[in-house]
C-alpha cells in the first residue's frame, strides 16, 4: 500500500484516476473545472495530448493552474510515448527533462515514467522526483497482445526494484484468456509481493471488467472518462462509481 497525500493506494476500493486529454490550455483548464468537483481521487492530465507540450515554461504555467483549480485532488502528470499509445514522439533527453520541471513545479504529485525508457535513465528520473517529494508510477503499456503471466509479473516486479512508487500496466486482450491471465498476474502479485503497490488493466471491451475488479484482483486504481476517453474500454465516471460501491458492498470489509 502507498499512502499519497492521505489517500491509500492499495486499500479498500480502487481509486479512481480521469484523465485530461484536450489540446490547449483554455480547454485543459475547462475540462479539471468539470472534473473538480466529481467523485474521483486523481486527475491525470496527459499533456502529450497538449498542442504546446515541448514549451517548458508554458507546461510549468498550465500545471499550478490545474493544482489551484482541482484543490486537494491528487495531480498525476503523465507524457505517454507515441510507441506506448501516446500523441507525439521524444527522444530520451527530452522526456528526462520534461519529467524533471514537472517534479520541479511542486504542482505534481505524481509523474508517470515508463518502464522501457530504460533503467539508468529510470532510475534517474525516479530520484530526482523522490527529491522533490513527488511519487512515481511506472508503466508499460501493449496496445497490441498480453504477454504471458510470467512477464506481467515480472515486468511488475522490475518497476518495484527500479524505485517506483507504484507498479502500472495496461495490455490489449485478444480474447477472455487474456483478460484472465491479466487479473491472474495481478492477483500474483497482491498475494506474493505485499511491497508492490499494482495498477492494472485489460483494454478494450473484452477487458472492461479488469477496470471494475481490482478490489478483488488487487489492482489499486482504475481509469474512468468524462468526455474523452484516454485509453480503449474506459468506462463513464458516474457508471463506474455505482458498480464499484456495489462490488464493495460485496467483497468490502
Amino acid at each position: 500500500m502507498v499512502t499519497i497525500n492521505g489517500i491509500k493506494f492499495g486499500d479498500g476500493i480502487p481509486k479512481i484516476c480521469v484523465p485530461i486529454v484536450e489540446v490547449n490550455e483554455a480547454d485543459i483548464l475547462a475540462e479539471a473545472l468539470k472534473i473538480k468537483d466529481l467523485d474521483c481521487n486523481v486527475v491525470e492530465w496527459r499533456i502529450d495530448f497538449y498542442e504546446n507540450v515541448f514549451d517548458f515554461v508554458s507546461v510549468n504555467h498550465i500545471l499550478q493552474k490545474i493544482k489551484t483549480v482541482l484543490g486537494d485532488k491528487l495531480l498525476l502528470v503523465t507524457f505517454r510515448t507515441k510507441q506506448e499509445g501516446g500523441q507525439k514522439e521524444i527522444d530520451a533527453n527530452t522526456y528526462k527533462e520534461l519529467m524533471k520541471i514537472i517534479a520541479d513545479s511542486k504542482a505534481a504529485d505524481i509523474i508517470d515514467v515508463e518502464l522501457y525508457m530504460g533503467d539508468d535513465l529510470f532510475k534517474e528520473i525516479v530520484q530526482y522526483a523522490h527529491k522533490n517529494k513527488c511519487y512515481v508510477i511506472a508503466s508499460n503499456h501493449d496496445f497490441h497482445k498480453t504477454p504471458k503471466f510470467d512477464e506481467i509479473v515480472n515486468r511488475l516486479v522490475k518497476m518495484k526494484e527500479l524505485g517506483a512508487d507504484i507498479s502500472k500496466i495496461a495490455v490489449m486482450p485478444e480474447s477472455n484468456e487474456d483478460v484472465a491471465e491479466l487479473l491472474k498476474a495481478t492477483a500474483f502479485i497482491k498475494d506474493n509481493h505485499k511491497d508492490i503497490t499494482v495498477v492494472s488493466m485489460s483494454m478494450g471491451k473484452i477487458g472492461a471488467i479488469s477496470r471494475i475488479a481490482g478490489q478483488i484482483f488487487g489492482s489499486a486504481m482504475t481509469f474512468a472518462t468524462v468526455d474523452k476517453p484516454s485509453a480503449p474500454g474506459q468506462i463513464q465516471i458516474d457508471k463506474l462509481c455505482v458498480i464499484m460501491k456495489e462490488l464493495d458492498e460485496i467483497y468490502g470489509d
